[in-house]
């Protein structure tokens, strides 16, 4: 048409045009059918296409490494983080307990309390501690400073044994005869007057009725273990009543506070120099020989690690 003026203005990669005249007189049209190769592809038009998407693709599995690495390097980082922190309050909490036992060794947070072995041998069974404390019965001794200067003068000894029932130690009387067989044995071993001879043993030692005095009696083990001249293990061949288990050496070795007791005396106190078993009708001395072969394992009966 002579009357049409085109003028074509390539914008981009869009050819817009503007027509003139009696038809479409003012009329623009925008389009992309374009065969000129200097002329790209619009953006939309290009992501749109197979080698968009294509790339795209391989743009986000490129990346997709790049972003777990990331996030598996935090999550780990987080990890260490706690792991680190557990470590840390596992350490300080061990530190605390080392601390706690080394100053329950010094300290006496309740009195100690002996029975000489000749009222022990009047009693007739084990009774209470409230009970011979009552009576007048027992030695108290209120400070570690006076446990000291008491053992110091005076010969004592630690009675350690297994309870045979869950409330009361020794139901059938088993244990009482073979302490005080003990405590005579002893007396001939060490040449050592049987009235002059002071006994631990924890129900007559340790309160039985107020939960918070035996609580406190019971974290004093060790001052009181350790300080003791002799320390005597009694654990006679019976059965336990309320398990109906046997109750010997064996069972005594696994038990965890005898163990406390031992170690007390063993480390802190006077060594193995003055520790005994007694095994029926005599005392055999707990030999340092006897306890690395049972540190190696090879004689369960006697240590055995709870």
């Amino acid at each position: 048409d002579a009357s049409a003026l085109v003028t074509e203005v390539v914008t981009g990669a869009a050819i817009t045009t503007h027509s003139y005249g009696s038809t479409n007189e003012g009329a623009t049209t925008t389009s992309y059918a374009c065969d000129c190769p200097c002329i790209p592809e619009p953006p939309a038009a290009f992501w749109a296409s197979a080698t968009g998407m294509l790339l795209m693709l391989a743009i986000g599995f490129s990346l997709f490494p790049i972003f777990f690495v990331i996030w598996g390097t935090l999550r780990c980082a987080r990890g260490l983080k706690r792991a680190f922190k557990a470590k840390k309050e596992q350490l300080e909490a061990a530190r605390s307990r080392v601390r706690h036992a080394i100053f329950s060794v010094f300290h006496c947070r309740y009195p100690a309390a002996f029975i000489s072995y000749e009222k022990l041998a009047s009693l007739g069974r084990l009774e209470p501690h409230e009970k011979l404390r009552d009576l007048g019965q027992l030695t108290i001794l209120d400070t570690h400073g006076d446990l000291l200067d008491f053992v110091r003068m005076n010969p004592t000894v630690f009675c350690s044994h297994q309870w045979l029932a869950w409330d009361t130690p020794d139901p059938h009387n088993v244990h009482y005869p073979a302490i005080l067989e003990a405590c005579e044995r002893l007396c001939e071993r060490e040449g050592v007057a049987a009235d002059k001879l002071y006994v631990w043993v924890d129900y007559v030692s340790i309160p039985q009725a107020n939960e918070h005095l035996k609580s406190l009696s019971i974290s004093s083990l060790g001052a009181y273990a350790s300080s003791c001249r002799y320390f005597v293990v009694v654990a006679p061949p019976t059965t336990h009543v309320d398990t109906g288990l046997p109750a010997d050496v064996s069972s005594y070795a696994k038990r965890g506070w005898v163990r406390l007791e031992q170690w007390a005396h063993l480390c802190v106190g006077r060594g193995l120099d003055n520790m005994y078993f007694a095994a029926g009708s005599y005392l055999a001395p707990l030999s340092e020989r006897r306890l690395r072969r049972n540190s190696r394992g090879e004689d369960h009966d006697w240590l055995v690690d709870a």
